[in-house]
């Protein structure tokens, strides 16, 4: 079972990826050229990329932290009456809130350094 799953996963992100390739070559990437158009300045358009990727992955860290939660969830509700597994679901949705509450804290941090060094917001 395993090996067909392996088999069909390869497959299709293959098949996945290559009518990508037949589209023709990216023009320009979003986050990049939006901060080029909207700054004349190269340190600002520096600054503009960096916070755009550190955005991206603050809302990747949030989305990621929500699956663990549901994950963690499931294995709390299929744990039975199993002490060890229900600590360990316990722990992991623990950690999972405190994920998402360092990701927020992120976004925080910043927005507050961004205005402590007087940038401008988008």
């Amino acid at each position: 079972m395993r090996k067909l799953i392996i088999i069909l996963t390869l497959f299709l992100t293959i098949f996945h990826i290559v009518p990508t390739y037949a589209q023709g070559p990216i023009e320009e990437i979003p986050i990049i050229s939006n901060c080029i158009t909207q700054y004349g300045d190269i340190i600002q358009r520096i600054i503009c990329v960096v916070r755009s990727v550190f955005y991206l992955l603050g809302f990747i860290a949030l989305a990621w932290g929500a699956f663990e939660i549901f994950r963690a969830a499931w294995a709390f509700m299929t744990s039975g009456e199993k002490a060890e597994e229900v600590g360990k679901a316990r722990s992991k949705i623990l950690f999972a809130i405190v994920g998402i509450i360092v990701a927020l804290l992120s976004f925080a941090i910043a927005w507050l350094i961004g205005r402590l060094l007087g940038f401008q917001t988008q």
